[in-house]
């Protein structure tokens, strides 16, 4: 999608049928068919990359158009890409069917990146990003960088290796330390700012109402939220608040 006003019928499509609680494909394809944007996505889906064998093997990409602010406040437009280092890799149909067979809670990647980690072999992801000037008149570059159903061809805006990512730790608790992360694409560190994407611009108001609906009003509390640095602010008090200040003002 384009527009952040389609992304609740984005969601509703992808949900079970309310009264059978059954995933039905028809409910994604009816929704496809009157958002042709959507095409593109649908052809990465229907190939050769659309079931990933697991966690660790798997790419990752930032979907939305973020912005880069430089410490002499110059802005570019970028997009982030996650790749794994050994390379990504998928199942075909059959091989889906037949993973899914072996285990019945279809969790196979679940296992098998918990057991790498418990083994010792950590998975590593090499970080990556496309940068442009936020001034780009999209007519010079013929297409819109804002819309996130368009790529950024690479030969024009080369990938630019930044960091790396490993996983050597498995969480000694899943609800506190998996549930109760509170994803939110307008917290950010300096540097990283929100662009125009209008879908991003929805995402920001979107994903933090849901947090204080599924975690509570002080969220960003719970130990996996809280920065790790030290850190002040001036909220004090609210529904679940621990945090105490000795402070007069």
């Amino acid at each position: 999608i384009r527009d952040g006003i389609q992304f609740p019928d984005l969601v509703h499509s992808l949900r079970p049928n309310p009264k059978t609680n059954i995933q039905e494909g028809w409910r994604i394809l009816d929704f496809l068919a009157h958002h042709p944007e959507s095409c593109h996505i649908l052809t990465w889906l229907f190939d050769n990359d659309g079931i990933p064998a697991n966690w660790r093997q798997m790419n990752g990409f930032s979907v939305n158009t973020l912005k880069l602010i430089n410490a002499s406040g110059e802005e570019h437009l970028c997009k982030f890409h996650c790749l794994p280092k050994g390379g990504a890799k998928f199942l075909t149909d059959d091989e889906a069917v037949m993973v899914g067979e072996k285990n019945m809670r279809h969790s196979h990647a679940t296992h098998d990146l918990y057991n790498a980690i418990a083994n010792g072999d950590f998975p590593e992801w090499t970080w990556y990003i496309q940068v442009m000037p936020e001034d780009t008149d999209p007519a010079s570059i013929g297409f819109d960088p804002l819309d996130d159903t368009k790529l950024w061809p690479e030969e024009e805006f080369p990938l630019i290796e930044f960091g790396r990512m490993v996983l050597d730790t498995n969480v000694k608790n899943y609800y506190s330390e998996v549930e109760s992360v509170a994803f939110d694409p307008g917290v950010t560190v300096p540097g990283i700012a929100v662009s125009n994407d209008p879908v991003l611009q929805t995402r920001v108001l979107a994903y933090a109402d849901a947090q204080r609906y599924r975690l509570g009003v002080n969220y960003q509390m719970l130990p996996i939220n809280i920065p790790v640095c030290p850190f002040h602010n001036n909220h004090n008090d609210g529904t679940m608040n621990y945090m105490i200040k000795d402070e007069e003002v």
